[in-house]
């Protein structure tokens, strides 16, 4: 069957897309010449690849419109390939927007589209299922990311999309890799593979490493990365830092580090670095034990990772007989063995660290963070900053200068002099002033650094907002903490000398 070209729709990494006339409810994928790197996207192990994956589709999954599978190839007049016709799937939103977490006093106007407890656990019920079928069919999904998964609100459905990216190995055992992953999803067994080849001297890259490299266990390792965060507001599960760190200034691993360096948030001696994660108590027992099977036991066994068919029925029970309605928040439903609301704690905890003299002091909308570059966030932290501590810092020097003269004028001293021989003995208000600047310097420094965590959580639930400038700018806050700290320490010191002398 003959196809035509519609409009661009996206130009991606890979290739672009476009409509096909006539065909609303189908896709064209043009590949590009070259990668990246410059290496030729098409290749006669690409064709080999979508040849095989049309002529053996998932077919319950390509009848449901859950996946964007190759119908049919797209060659030249010569019989090149150039791309392949697939299904248009019907998704409000990729998976990264769901876990994107919002306040809802905060974020007021897009917490709206924050989808409920309930239809988060339905959505992660939907990828077991989805993972199932193609488990069935022999097919690994390998770069099992959040950007290649769709969400439709209506039904909760998920789709999933770049299928021309699958670990597939065809009837003659004939394997075509994964060969990039997103940061962040990386099993930690395929981490510690790669490691060991570049260490004998091979290659390091997913392309090029003896196998075998994604499984279906490194699929269940993913699976429960998007379980946990559709649970648990998005947080990352890597994302832990040191119990007795301050949440604020302490800098968690990022990406494939993060994994690699067993981050996870709940393992012994570590918690959440993101304020608005729920505790670990609030999730029923045995789905806690699941994710440490995932997680912790998984690192060492990849084979006692749950499967998808232990998550269904693990979250399909719980979203029947394991939940109660939150009274305050109809978007929260969680464990009917609790007596209080772990997610509304999570806001509460969250509302607290973000407000300050100003409610939101500093903050963005979450759609502004990821909108933002790091320079622009820095720049409006500073600039908002500089607003506010100017105004409190001109109100405390004029209230300090009106005390000084007027205690002058009450004794009849009616000048001001810097030599110290003259000094009346109120002077020391001043370096008191000076001190109460360095405590309002840190205030603001804390209160911009909470906030600052909070954007870099924020931007990196999506691996590649990883921004070393805004861990950068974070750490001179820290040092600028210090340094006020010993300042006022210093000048408390001289007052109290001066005190003794004068007064």
């Amino acid at each position: 069957m003959s196809y035509t070209r519609g409009a661009l729709l996206r130009d991606g990494g890979e290739g672009y897309i476009y409509e096909v006339e006539n065909h609303p409810h189908l896709l064209m994928k043009i590949y590009k010449d070259e990668d990246l790197s410059g290496n030729p996207i098409v290749t006669p192990e690409l064709e080999h690849k979508l040849e095989y994956m049309k002529s053996n589709p998932p077919e319950t999954l390509v009848a449901k419109g859950v996946v964007a599978w190759p119908l049919e190839l797209v060659k030249d007049e010569w019989g090149k390939l150039l791309g392949f016709i697939m299904p248009r799937l019907d998704f409000n939103e990729h998976l990264l927007r769901i876990y994107s977490y919002r306040h809802p006093d905060l974020d007021s106007s897009g917490y709206h589209k924050f989808p409920s407890i309930k239809s988060r656990i339905s959505i992660g019920i939907n990828l077991c299922s989805a993972l199932h079928e193609f488990h069935k069919k022999g097919y690994i999904i390998g770069d099992f990311n959040h950007e290649n998964i769709g969400v439709n609100y209506s039904t909760g459905e998920v789709k999933f999309m770049d299928c021309d990216s699958f670990h597939i190995a065809d009837n003659n055992g004939k394997l075509f890799r994964t060969n990039v992953i997103m940061a962040g999803y990386l099993a930690p067994e395929i981490i510690f593979h790669c490691q060991q080849e570049r260490a004998q001297g091979r290659p390091y890259d997913l392309d090029s490493v003896t196998l075998p490299t994604f499984t279906k266990q490194s699929d269940y390792f993913c699976l429960a990365l998007h379980i946990f965060k559709l649970l648990m507001n998005g947080v990352d599960p890597f994302r832990g830092i040191k119990s007795e760190a301050t949440g604020s200034t302490a800098s968690p691993f990022v990406g494939n580090e993060a994994i690699e360096r067993n981050a996870y948030v709940f393992r012994e001696g570590n918690k959440p670095s993101a304020v608005f994660c729920p505790p670990a108590e609030s999730l029923p027992a045995h789905i806690l034990s699941m994710f440490t099977r995932a997680f912790v036991d998984g690192r060492r066994n990849p084979a006692l990772r749950p499967t998808e068919a232990e998550w269904y029925e693990a979250l399909y029970q719980y979203l029947s007989h394991g939940l109660k309605q939150c009274s305050e928040n109809e978007k929260h439903q969680f464990n009917f063995a609790l007596h209080q609301c772990p997610y509304c704690v999570a806001d509460d905890k969250h509302y607290k660290a973000q407000t300050g003299f100003v409610t939101g002091m500093y903050r963005e909308e979450p759609q502004k963070i990821m909108s933002l570059s790091a320079d622009e966030i820095i720049k409006n932290s500073r600039k908002q900053t500089r607003k506010l501590h100017v105004t409190v810092s001109l109100i405390l020097w004029i209230t300090a200068a009106m005390i000084y003269f007027g205690w002058n004028l009450a004794v009849g001293n009616i000048g001001f002099t810097l030599n110290p021989a003259n000094w009346s003995g109120y002077e020391f208000l001043f370096i008191f002033a000076a001190i109460i600047e360095c405590c309002i310097e840190i205030y603001f420094c804390r209160k911009e650094l909470a906030v600052l965590q909070d954007h870099i959580n924020q931007r990196e639930i999506d691996p590649k907002y990883h921004d070393y400038g805004l861990r950068e700018y974070q750490d001179k806050l820290t040092g600028k903490i210090t340094m006020m700290g010993f300042v006022a320490v210093v000048l408390f010191i001289i007052a109290i000398s001066l005190m003794v002398i004068f007064v």
